[in-house]
């Protein structure tokens, strides 16, 4: 998250000295400057999302809560199509393939770090 290196460097410290996903976006609050991502991940329930320049990519995608996902890939193009009505998955086939790789490996990630770091720490109270 970019609040936190955000507020360290703005308050003088030295975000570097921590393991950090996020970014500092002083220039941008401040300047106006552009975000200094390529791309945003996030995730909602089984959903798990990448936006990179007009493009957004959602994989298990849910219309309305507690419904079944919609399509498993569901490409769109925010600029052109804001409400996200058309699927565009099949239509641009590398594109699809380049965002859901990229979003599939942001998840691994997350979960690798999960089990590596934290899992442990759950262990006794579950009873396993």
């Amino acid at each position: 998250m970019d609040l936190f290196p955000t507020i360290v460097n703005a308050t003088g410290g030295d975000a570097s000295e921590y393991e950090l996903d996020g970014l500092d976006i002083m220039s941008m609050l401040n300047e106006g400057t552009k975000t200094p991502h390529d791309k945003i991940y996030w995730e909602m329930d089984n959903q798990t999302a990448v936006r990179c320049g007009n493009y957004k990519l959602v994989l298990n995608g849910q219309l309305e809560e507690n419904e079944p996902a919609q399509d498993e890939v569901f490409l769109s193009n925010i600029v052109e199509d804001m409400s996200e009505i058309r699927n565009l998955a099949y239509e641009l086939p590398e594109i699809t393939r380049e965002l859901k790789q990229a979003a599939l490996d942001w998840r691994n990630k997350l979960e690798n770090r999960w089990k590596i770091e934290f899992a442990d720490n759950y262990k006794n109270l579950t009873g396993d």
